[in-house]
Protein backbone atom coordinates (compact mmCIF):
# COMPACT_ATOMS: atom_id res chain seq x y z
CA UNK A 1 0.00 0.00 0.00
CA UNK A 2 2.95 2.30 -0.60
CA UNK A 3 0.86 4.37 -2.97
CA UNK A 4 -1.18 5.57 -0.01
CA UNK A 5 1.92 7.18 1.42
CA UNK A 6 2.27 9.00 -1.88
CA UNK A 7 0.80 12.37 -1.11
CA UNK A 8 -2.29 10.90 0.55
CA UNK A 9 -3.47 14.18 2.01
CA UNK A 10 -3.39 15.85 -1.40
CA UNK A 11 -5.57 13.14 -2.88
CA UNK A 12 -7.80 13.27 0.16
CA UNK A 13 -7.98 17.04 -0.30
CA UNK A 14 -9.32 16.42 -3.77
CA UNK A 15 -11.70 13.85 -2.35
CA UNK A 16 -12.95 16.35 0.17
CA UNK A 17 -13.34 18.93 -2.53
CA UNK A 18 -15.71 16.46 -3.98
CA UNK A 19 -17.01 14.50 -1.13
CA UNK A 20 -17.76 17.32 1.19
CA UNK A 21 -18.79 20.04 -1.16
CA UNK A 22 -21.95 18.12 -0.59
CA UNK A 23 -22.63 20.04 2.45
CA UNK A 24 -22.84 23.02 0.16
CA UNK A 25 -25.48 21.57 -2.04
CA UNK A 26 -28.81 19.95 -1.89
CA UNK A 27 -31.13 18.57 -4.46
CA UNK A 28 -34.56 19.11 -2.95
CA UNK A 29 -36.68 18.29 -5.95
CA UNK A 30 -39.11 16.08 -4.02
CA UNK A 31 -42.72 17.20 -3.80
CA UNK A 32 -42.79 16.71 -0.03
CA UNK A 33 -40.59 17.63 2.91
CA UNK A 34 -39.90 13.99 3.81
CA UNK A 35 -42.96 13.58 6.00
CA UNK A 36 -45.40 13.21 3.12
CA UNK A 37 -46.87 16.67 3.62
CA UNK A 38 -47.05 19.05 0.67
CA UNK A 39 -44.32 21.67 0.79
CA UNK A 40 -45.04 25.34 1.25
CA UNK A 41 -42.83 27.96 -0.27
CA UNK A 42 -40.42 29.54 2.20
CA UNK A 43 -39.56 33.19 2.57
CA UNK A 44 -36.19 33.56 0.84
CA UNK A 45 -34.06 36.63 1.71
CA UNK A 46 -33.80 39.14 -1.09
CA UNK A 47 -30.09 39.65 -0.44
CA UNK A 48 -28.30 36.94 -2.50
CA UNK A 49 -25.54 36.27 0.02
CA UNK A 50 -27.97 36.00 2.91
CA UNK A 51 -30.20 33.72 0.87
CA UNK A 52 -27.30 31.32 0.36
CA UNK A 53 -26.23 31.45 4.00
CA UNK A 54 -29.78 30.64 5.08
CA UNK A 55 -29.93 27.87 2.47
CA UNK A 56 -27.23 25.87 4.29
CA UNK A 57 -29.32 25.46 7.46
CA UNK A 58 -31.12 22.41 6.10
CA UNK A 59 -27.83 20.52 6.34
CA UNK A 60 -27.58 21.02 10.08
CA UNK A 61 -30.01 18.16 10.66
CA UNK A 62 -27.64 15.84 8.81
CA UNK A 63 -30.33 13.89 7.00
CA UNK A 64 -29.79 13.92 3.23
CA UNK A 65 -28.22 12.23 0.20
CA UNK A 66 -25.90 13.73 -2.37
CA UNK A 67 -24.15 13.05 -5.64
CA UNK A 68 -20.99 14.61 -7.00
CA UNK A 69 -19.77 15.01 -10.57
CA UNK A 70 -16.39 16.38 -11.59
CA UNK A 71 -13.66 16.01 -14.17
CA UNK A 72 -11.39 14.09 -11.79
CA UNK A 73 -13.76 12.82 -9.14
CA UNK A 74 -17.22 11.26 -8.86
CA UNK A 75 -19.15 10.16 -5.84
CA UNK A 76 -22.32 9.79 -3.86
CA UNK A 77 -23.27 9.46 -0.25
CA UNK A 78 -25.78 9.76 2.55
CA UNK A 79 -25.55 11.39 5.97
CA UNK A 80 -27.84 10.41 8.84
CA UNK A 81 -26.84 12.34 11.93
CA UNK A 82 -29.77 11.07 14.05
CA UNK A 83 -27.82 7.80 14.16
CA UNK A 84 -24.45 9.55 13.65
CA UNK A 85 -23.84 7.49 10.54
CA UNK A 86 -22.81 8.11 6.96
CA UNK A 87 -21.96 6.25 3.78
CA UNK A 88 -19.71 7.81 1.15
CA UNK A 89 -18.27 6.33 -2.04
CA UNK A 90 -15.81 8.11 -4.33
CA UNK A 91 -13.65 7.51 -7.37
CA UNK A 92 -10.65 9.75 -8.01
CA UNK A 93 -8.54 9.67 -11.16
CA UNK A 94 -8.87 7.48 -14.25
CA UNK A 95 -7.42 3.97 -14.49
CA UNK A 96 -7.16 4.41 -18.27
CA UNK A 97 -4.67 7.20 -17.59
CA UNK A 98 -2.61 5.10 -15.20
CA UNK A 99 -4.17 5.74 -11.80
CA UNK A 100 -7.54 5.57 -10.08
CA UNK A 101 -8.54 5.20 -6.45
CA UNK A 102 -11.94 3.96 -5.33
CA UNK A 103 -12.85 4.92 -1.78
CA UNK A 104 -15.81 3.85 0.29
CA UNK A 105 -16.53 5.00 3.83
CA UNK A 106 -19.09 3.83 6.36
CA UNK A 107 -19.28 5.55 9.73
CA UNK A 108 -21.52 4.55 12.61
CA UNK A 109 -20.92 6.27 15.93
CA UNK A 110 -17.24 5.89 16.82
CA UNK A 111 -16.66 3.05 14.38
CA UNK A 112 -15.57 3.40 10.80
CA UNK A 113 -15.02 1.11 7.82
CA UNK A 114 -12.82 2.37 5.00
CA UNK A 115 -12.22 0.61 1.68
CA UNK A 116 -9.44 1.84 -0.60
CA UNK A 117 -8.98 0.09 -3.95
CA UNK A 118 -6.24 1.26 -6.28
CA UNK A 119 -6.33 0.65 -10.03
CA UNK A 120 -3.48 0.99 -12.49
CA UNK A 121 -0.86 -0.46 -10.13
CA UNK A 122 0.42 -3.92 -9.26
CA UNK A 123 -1.41 -6.11 -6.76
CA UNK A 124 1.42 -5.62 -4.23
CA UNK A 125 0.32 -1.98 -3.90
CA UNK A 126 -3.28 -3.00 -3.25
CA UNK A 127 -3.19 -6.17 -1.11
CA UNK A 128 -6.59 -5.67 0.53
CA UNK A 129 -8.64 -4.80 -2.56
CA UNK A 130 -12.34 -5.24 -1.94
CA UNK A 131 -11.95 -5.26 1.85
CA UNK A 132 -13.07 -2.65 4.38
CA UNK A 133 -10.61 -1.67 7.10
CA UNK A 134 -12.39 -1.44 10.44
CA UNK A 135 -11.14 1.60 12.34
CA UNK A 136 -11.70 3.09 15.76
CA UNK A 137 -12.32 6.76 14.97
CA UNK A 138 -10.94 7.71 18.40
CA UNK A 139 -7.52 6.64 17.11
CA UNK A 140 -7.70 8.91 14.08
CA UNK A 141 -6.30 12.47 14.45
CA UNK A 142 -8.91 15.22 14.59
CA UNK A 143 -7.14 16.83 11.64
CA UNK A 144 -7.93 13.88 9.38
CA UNK A 145 -10.36 14.64 6.55
CA UNK A 146 -11.26 10.98 6.19
CA UNK A 147 -13.41 10.66 9.29
CA UNK A 148 -16.95 11.84 9.98
CA UNK A 149 -16.66 13.59 13.32
CA UNK A 150 -19.38 13.10 15.89
CA UNK A 151 -22.11 15.71 15.69
CA UNK A 152 -20.66 17.16 12.49
CA UNK A 153 -23.47 17.14 9.96
CA UNK A 154 -21.71 19.60 7.67
CA UNK A 155 -18.01 18.65 7.62
CA UNK A 156 -17.13 21.12 4.90
CA UNK A 157 -18.46 24.09 6.86
CA UNK A 158 -20.77 25.41 4.17
CA UNK A 159 -22.07 28.29 6.28
CA UNK A 160 -18.51 29.57 6.81
CA UNK A 161 -17.89 29.19 3.10
CA UNK A 162 -21.00 31.16 2.21
CA UNK A 163 -19.93 33.84 4.65
CA UNK A 164 -16.73 34.04 2.58
CA UNK A 165 -18.55 35.05 -0.59
CA UNK A 166 -16.77 37.99 -2.21
CA UNK A 167 -19.53 38.87 -4.64
CA UNK A 168 -22.74 37.18 -5.75
CA UNK A 169 -25.70 38.00 -7.92
CA UNK A 170 -29.01 36.33 -8.58
CA UNK A 171 -29.06 35.11 -12.17
CA UNK A 172 -32.53 33.59 -12.31
CA UNK A 173 -35.25 32.01 -10.19
CA UNK A 174 -33.31 30.33 -7.39
CA UNK A 175 -30.04 30.64 -9.32
CA UNK A 176 -26.90 32.49 -8.22
CA UNK A 177 -23.29 32.98 -9.30
CA UNK A 178 -20.28 34.75 -7.87
CA UNK A 179 -16.86 34.24 -6.29
CA UNK A 180 -15.64 32.94 -2.95
CA UNK A 181 -12.47 33.73 -1.01
CA UNK A 182 -11.59 30.32 0.44
CA UNK A 183 -8.71 31.82 2.43
CA UNK A 184 -11.33 33.39 4.71
CA UNK A 185 -13.45 30.28 5.22
CA UNK A 186 -11.30 28.99 8.07
CA UNK A 187 -10.48 25.31 8.56
CA UNK A 188 -12.42 23.28 6.02
CA UNK A 189 -12.22 20.24 3.80
CA UNK A 190 -13.44 21.75 0.55
CA UNK A 191 -9.98 23.05 -0.34
CA UNK A 192 -7.02 21.98 1.79
CA UNK A 193 -4.20 24.22 2.95
CA UNK A 194 -1.71 22.95 0.36
CA UNK A 195 -4.16 23.59 -2.47
CA UNK A 196 -4.93 27.09 -1.20
CA UNK A 197 -1.21 27.87 -1.17
CA UNK A 198 -0.82 26.47 -4.68
CA UNK A 199 -3.75 28.57 -5.91
CA UNK A 200 -2.13 31.78 -4.71
CA UNK A 201 -4.23 34.87 -5.47
CA UNK A 202 -6.77 32.71 -7.30
CA UNK A 203 -7.91 31.34 -3.92
CA UNK A 204 -9.46 34.73 -3.13
CA UNK A 205 -11.82 34.67 -6.10
CA UNK A 206 -12.93 31.12 -6.96
CA UNK A 207 -16.00 31.16 -9.25
CA UNK A 208 -19.11 29.35 -8.06
CA UNK A 209 -22.73 28.80 -9.01
CA UNK A 210 -25.58 27.78 -6.73
CA UNK A 211 -29.27 26.95 -6.83
CA UNK A 212 -31.87 26.91 -4.08
CA UNK A 213 -35.38 25.45 -4.18
CA UNK A 214 -38.67 27.08 -3.21
CA UNK A 215 -38.03 25.96 0.37
CA UNK A 216 -34.91 28.09 0.46
CA UNK A 217 -32.64 25.02 0.55
CA UNK A 218 -29.33 24.90 -1.28
CA UNK A 219 -29.94 22.21 -3.90
CA UNK A 220 -26.91 22.61 -6.13
CA UNK A 221 -23.42 24.00 -5.75
CA UNK A 222 -20.74 24.17 -8.43
CA UNK A 223 -17.19 25.41 -8.19
CA UNK A 224 -14.68 26.04 -10.94
CA UNK A 225 -11.28 25.01 -9.58
CA UNK A 226 -8.27 26.27 -11.57
CA UNK A 227 -5.09 24.19 -11.84
CA UNK A 228 -3.03 24.27 -8.64
CA UNK A 229 0.28 22.52 -8.15
CA UNK A 230 -0.08 18.93 -9.37
CA UNK A 231 -3.89 19.12 -9.42
CA UNK A 232 -5.47 19.88 -12.80
CA UNK A 233 -8.25 22.40 -13.32
CA UNK A 234 -11.71 20.96 -12.96
CA UNK A 235 -15.36 21.84 -12.54
CA UNK A 236 -17.27 20.17 -9.71
CA UNK A 237 -20.98 20.08 -9.00
CA UNK A 238 -22.83 18.68 -6.01
CA UNK A 239 -26.55 18.07 -5.69
CA UNK A 240 -28.47 17.00 -2.61
CA UNK A 241 -31.73 15.12 -2.16
CA UNK A 242 -33.97 13.17 0.21
CA UNK A 243 -33.97 15.66 3.05
CA UNK A 244 -35.36 14.04 6.18
CA UNK A 245 -35.85 10.59 4.63
CA UNK A 246 -32.45 8.88 5.01
CA UNK A 247 -32.29 5.83 7.30
CA UNK A 248 -29.39 4.72 9.50
CA UNK A 249 -26.40 3.28 7.66
CA UNK A 250 -25.55 -0.41 8.13
CA UNK A 251 -22.08 -1.88 8.72
CA UNK A 252 -20.52 -3.91 5.89
CA UNK A 253 -20.71 -7.74 6.04
CA UNK A 254 -18.14 -9.25 8.41
CA UNK A 255 -16.68 -11.32 5.55
CA UNK A 256 -15.69 -8.09 3.82
CA UNK A 257 -13.87 -6.59 6.83
CA UNK A 258 -10.28 -6.65 8.07
CA UNK A 259 -8.97 -4.85 11.14
CA UNK A 260 -6.92 -1.73 10.42
CA UNK A 261 -3.29 -2.02 11.46
CA UNK A 262 -1.03 0.79 12.68
CA UNK A 263 0.26 1.43 9.17
CA UNK A 264 -3.29 2.03 7.95
CA UNK A 265 -3.98 4.48 10.80
CA UNK A 266 -0.86 6.40 9.81
CA UNK A 267 -2.28 6.81 6.32
CA UNK A 268 -5.34 8.52 7.83
CA UNK A 269 -3.31 11.19 9.62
Amino acid sequence: MEILALNMRRRVGLLAAALLIPALAACGSDATDGSGDAKKEAAIPADPKQALIEATKVLESGDFRYTLTGDQVKGEGAVHMPSNSAHISMTIGDAAQGFAMEMEYIFIGEEGWIRLDIQGLGADANPTAGKFHHVDTKKVPDSSSMILKKGEADPVGSKALMNSIVEVQKTGEGAYSGTIDVTKAGEMQLVDKDTIEALGDQATKLPFTAKIDDQGRLVEFGMQMPAAGDLPAQDMKMVYSDFGSVTGIQAPPAADVVEADEEFYQKLA
